[in-house]
């Protein structure tokens, strides 16, 4: 995702032509709402004249009218992700409908609500792909509202994923997995009067070289980008925690890859990263690995479920831990 490039322009009546001061600024990137989720004033504003240009688009490709698509916070999501420059928003999300058009988004997301699909254990392909990226994509909430993403990164295998996974799988789990958050995310931000978004707890302990494997690298990315460009303000933080030396290697890698505004949101936290997660989250919503007391997924095999072969690389990397 690009970023804008100036003041905002389009609609018809009153209207403000920016440049945005640093006050009104500050005003447009409010996350709190009024009530029912609505767009303070000067955000409605803006939205209105990004409505105006992307109506017609909106009608010519029959996209869908749920909220989480094309409602007033989606249009605000976006004017956020490009600095309220109206022009490079509104171009932005015609690129995001055809993309939808393109690749049936509309029908995964009517399914997901016709399904009743509310989980991770409910998202196509998840034994699958999870038998190698140990993660867990919904674990309750943040403090704020927030939906709250565990991953055990430096578990990840690789090669598993590549080679064992089909890539149609791979996408259609992400593909359902970014479509029911934006649900939650737009039923969230409703119920709290604030712009729900998700904060994401990343484990690196155990990444290695071997993580930074090419073919994997160039699968990531893509997901990666298809998530910026389709998903603007998906993301509150990511979290960082126990992250070895070659993270610093695997950090300049995928930097460039991602927006200024998602870099800004991500965050490396040191020895006392514990302290810090519970300043986020309570304890009743973190797994014991990160210093929580979650009971709650005992039954479904842990927090974050993980293979009995990569087990015992949690254990080696326990003990690594423990060393030094």
């Amino acid at each position: 995702m690009d970023d804008g490039e100036g003041g905002a322009s389009g609609g018809a009546g009153d209207q403000h032509d920016g440049p945005w001061t640093a006050e009104e600024l500050a005003v447009l990137y409010r996350v709190e709402l009024g009530a029912g989720g609505k767009p303070n004033e000067l955000q409605a504003e803006v939205v209105a004249q990004l409505r105006a240009l992307v109506d017609p688009d909106i009608e010519r490709l029959h996209s869908s009218r749920r909220p989480e698509v094309t409602g007033d916070l989606r249009l605000l999501k976006f004017l956020m992700g490009y600095n309220f420059d109206v022009a490079a928003a509104a171009q932005a999300f015609r690129d995001m409908l055809e993309w939808r058009a393109e690749t049936g988004r509309d029908a995964i997301l009517e399914r997901i609500h016709a399904e009743g699909i509310t989980g991770d254990d409910d998202l196509p392909f998840a034994e699958e792909v999870t038998r190698y990226l140990p993660a867990r994509m919904l674990h309750g909430h943040d403090k704020l509202g927030n939906t709250l993403s565990l991953e055990y990164t430096g578990l990840i295998d690789v090669r598993g994923i590549v080679e064992s996974v089909e890539r149609s799988h791979l996408l259609e789990w992400n593909a359902y997995h970014l479509e029911l958050k934006s649900i939650l995310h737009e039923r969230g931000s409703v119920e709290r009067g604030r712009l729900v978004r998700a904060t994401n707890i990343r484990d690196a302990s155990g990444l290695s070289m071997a993580h930074l494997w090419g073919p994997a690298l160039d699968l990531f990315k893509q997901v990666i980008s298809s998530s910026q460009k389709a998903y603007p303000e998906l993301l509150d933080k990511v979290l960082i925690v126990n992250a070895p030396w070659v993270f610093t290697l695997a950090w300049k890698l995928v930097r460039g890859w991602l927006h200024p505004r998602t870099q800004a949101k991500i965050h490396i936290l040191g020895a006392d990263f514990q302290e810090v997660l519970l300043r986020y989250v309570d304890a009743d919503n973190l797994p014991p690995r990160l210093g929580g007391t979650c009971t709650k997924c005992e039954a479904r095999g842990g927090c974050v479920p993980v293979p009995d072969d990569l087990r015992a690389d949690m254990r080696m990397v326990a003990v690594e831990g423990a060393r030094g």
